[in-house]
């Protein structure tokens, strides 16, 4: 099992480079501020991550609030 998982990441990753090198133009990203040019996958990972660290935000939060009500139910027992 643990070969397999080795296995899919390295194709995972071996996708996401020839992803990346097919699509390296650079676009014009245009925020409140600003404007700026950048290439596409580099973009695309910024988005990833922003995504993924509101995602571990909010997955915390609601873990947290869990634990605590969890906790509360244990204590009066």
């Amino acid at each position: 099992m643990r070969m397999f998982t080795t296995l899919l990441l390295v194709v995972v990753i071996i996708l996401a480079f020839l992803f990346a090198a097919l699509n390296a133009t650079t676009v014009n990203v245009n925020y409140f501020i600003g404007t700026t040019t950048m290439p596409l996958p580099i973009l695309l990972v910024l988005a990833l991550g922003v995504g993924l660290l509101i995602g571990i935000m909010f997955a915390g939060k609601i873990y947290v609030h869990m634990k605590r009500q969890c906790y509360k139910v244990s204590k009066k027992s």
